[in-house]
């Protein structure tokens, strides 16, 4: 179990370490463990060496975190603040009494009420660049079944995308070349290309082929995994009203479930962003034609998870113009 003193590529993990921190709500801590889990093991480091190392390798990248990290709503599994010296002890305690953290007399933060609920990431293989350089139509065959995965928010099972082809297809956006808004779909595959639909919807998709061919997969639909709770809060579904069907089905919803914004636009899928993780499902795949778009209609690029109530149906209620 030694030789795990720092992680193999500690820019990479304290990256990744910061973006997870930066999604912990006001009001709420997580643990170094917890922030750990919400990581994929590094290459080449044995699970149990991680599960020993991960949270002393967190606590590293918050100690050397920039000034935009909530670096103080991480404890100890105990609830407790374990950061030292004590000027730093008595600033982490009063920026989480001043967010709503309330500790008890032995200087304890109730986890139970106010830990980070989001669960950690799913089992199963990373898929990056390789997987996407293929065309959009193999890609998104292959998708519907596989995990999508924001660390630290939540996820789920992809059960409806479809493909937009580089070429005799007028729904795509690199239909008519290369443009300052469409660039990262001509760029390296296996990035995120997010664009904001009629200036409401953030629509997310996930660039294929190789480098300079204008190509993408369009995510429609995620059947949610795990625990809901960040999701719920990113779709405004404080009270839990909202339907599993109507959580994170349709572009657009699934687009503000995993928080995403423009500035998402351009990311590498991998840990730092969103994770595209294969677990073993091999689910019956459907193909049929795309829906809420004016021209390619008669293309069979759209593949769903066959007989799945949350794929979006026939209608369009987030309308928008292909990829």
């Amino acid at each position: 179990m030694s030789g795990f003193t720092n992680p193999p590529d500690p820019y990479e993990f304290h990256q990744a370490v910061w973006r997870i921190a930066r999604s912990i709500p006001p009001g709420s801590v997580a643990s170094y463990g917890r922030v750990a889990q919400h990581l994929p093991c590094p290459e080449d480091v044995p699970p149990e060496a991680y599960r020993v190392f991960g949270p002393r390798w967190v606590g590293g990248a918050l100690a050397a975190c920039p000034e935009d990290v909530p670096w103080h709503r991480v404890v100890n599994s105990e609830g407790r603040i374990s950061v030292r010296p004590e000027a730093a002890r008595r600033e982490q305690r009063e920026r989480l009494e001043s967010e709503g953290v309330v500790f008890d007399e032995n200087g304890r933060v109730d986890l139970g009420r106010h830990g980070w609920p989001c669960g950690p990431v799913p089992a199963g293989e990373l898929l990056l660049q390789d997987f996407f350089a293929r065309s959009s139509e193999v890609v998104a065959s292959e998708l519907v079944g596989k995990i999508l995965w924001r660390p630290g928010v939540g996820g789920g099972r992809l059960v409806e995308v479809e493909a937009y082809l580089p070429q005799n297809d007028p729904a795509c956006h690199a239909y008519r070349g290369r443009t300052q808004r469409n660039a990262v779909m001509f760029g390296p595959p296996g990035h995120l290309y997010v664009y904001l639909s009629y200036g409401i919807h953030r629509l997310l998709n996930l660039v294929c082929d190789r480098e300079g061919v204008g190509s993408a997969v369009l995510v429609r639909s995620l059947q949610p995994l795990g625990d809901l709770t960040c999701l719920r809060r990113n779709r405004g579904d404080l009270d839990q009203h909202l339907r599993l069907a109507d959580l994170t089905s349709g572009p657009g919803r699934v687009g503000q479930a995993l928080g995403l914004d423009l500035s998402w636009n351009g990311r590498p899928i991998g840990p730092e962003s969103l994770l595209v993780i294969d677990d073993g499902v091999r689910p019956s795949v459907e193909r049929t034609a795309r829906i809420g778009i004016s021209g390619g209609r008669d293309l069979l690029l759209r593949y769903i998870l066959r007989d799945d109530d949350l794929v979006f149906g026939g209608g369009a209620p987030h309308p928008r113009r292909g990829a």
